[in-house]
């Protein structure tokens, strides 16, 4: 091993081993963990250590052997999860299963309980996980916060509209961090969506609100405002349109 090498930290050593065991390069892990490339540079030169959201998403990318160690630079070890897979267990088996592609949950155009019938008001169910102006959060179908009863004319797919809370600054000042994005899941194809604001899944069923752009004939998702801290993402394989963000519900600062 040359003596640079073994001069560095091991987790700048498994950091480069992991990227090449990909078959990735520097910029396409910066992509993927939505940090940039000058970090990931500075990590495998042992310069500056991963923070702990980082290393979470690092060990994403790992297979089901190599995740444990980047977990466990942020505290987490296997005892740790062990120790809850029962009671997890328990918990998956008592609820239905979750769909990951955020279609509207069951019975959402229905009217909330105690709503008196009123033809122009529609049910919206707000997802109690909140996506992304910045790096994609994961968010589950199931976890409904609450019915929204909102003007049936305000959407033209009324049955096909979900709503999602936003935490972030990516978007600010067009999207603030607290408002709630109404997103139509009617059309989801990537072509007719160019321009638009949509919500987008990444691989691992993390989700994030961005402008949807073309350049050179690949896709990718900007922030309102690209900077070293929100980088366009380009659309790999795996990555899914939810929807188009047509209106959203907020105070001004």
């Amino acid at each position: 091993m040359p003596a640079s090498t073994a001069a560095k930290p091991e987790w700048a050593n498994r950091l480069r081993r992991l990227r090449e065991h990909l078959g990735l390069s520097q910029s396409q892990v910066a992509e993927r963990l939505g940090v940039s490339q000058v970090s990931v540079s500075r990590w495998e030169a042992g310069k500056d250590e991963p923070t702990g959201p980082a290393y979470i998403a690092i060990a994403r990318l790992a297979g089901p052997q190599d995740c444990w160690y980047f977990w466990e630079r942020v505290g987490l070890t296997q005892t740790d999860v062990m120790r809850v897979v029962p009671d997890l267990e328990q918990r998956i088996h008592s609820r239905a299963p979750i769909e990951m592609n955020l279609l509207p949950a069951k019975g959402s155009t229905s009217r909330p309980a105690g709503l008196k019938a009123v033809p122009d008001v529609v049910g919206v169910p707000l997802l109690h996980d909140a996506a992304a102006a910045g790096s994609a959060r994961l968010i589950e179908q199931a976890n409904v916060d609450m019915t929204l009863a909102l003007p049936r004319s305000w959407f033209v797919h009324p049955e096909s509209i979900v709503a999602i809370k936003v935490e972030g600054e990516s978007m600010s000042p067009v999207l603030e961090s607290g408002y709630i994005a109404m997103v139509d899941t009617a059309d989801q194809d990537p072509k007719r969506l160019l321009g638009e604001m949509v919500a987008a899944r990444d691989p691992d069923g993390a989700v994030t609100i961005k402008w949807l752009r073309e350049v050179e004939g690949r896709l990718m998702l900007v922030a309102q405002q690209t900077s070293l801290r929100f980088q366009p993402i380009f659309l790999h394989p795996g990555w899914g349109i939810v929807g188009k963000v047509i209106r959203w519900i907020g105070l001004p600062k």
